[in-house]
């Protein structure tokens, strides 16, 4: 599920989001997903199987 792997990803940036990264981890699917569809996601993370704009790699969220 997409929904999963985009929320483990969100989880993991913030301070008190372990316990869903961790639940979120062991829901993962085998495709890939993009963290928004409307986007041009051009980098994966292969821990999430998820595509993210190069923008949020590089410093965070914009």
């Amino acid at each position: 599920m997409a929904s999963i792997k985009r929320l483990g990803f969100l989880a993991e940036r913030h301070p008190d989001g372990r316990v869903l990264v961790k639940q979120a981890n062991i829901r993962l699917t085998k495709g890939h997903a993009k963290l928004d569809p409307t986007l041009v996601c051009d980098r994966l993370v292969t821990r999430w199987r998820l595509r993210v704009p190069s923008s949020w790699l590089k410093g965070g969220a914009p």
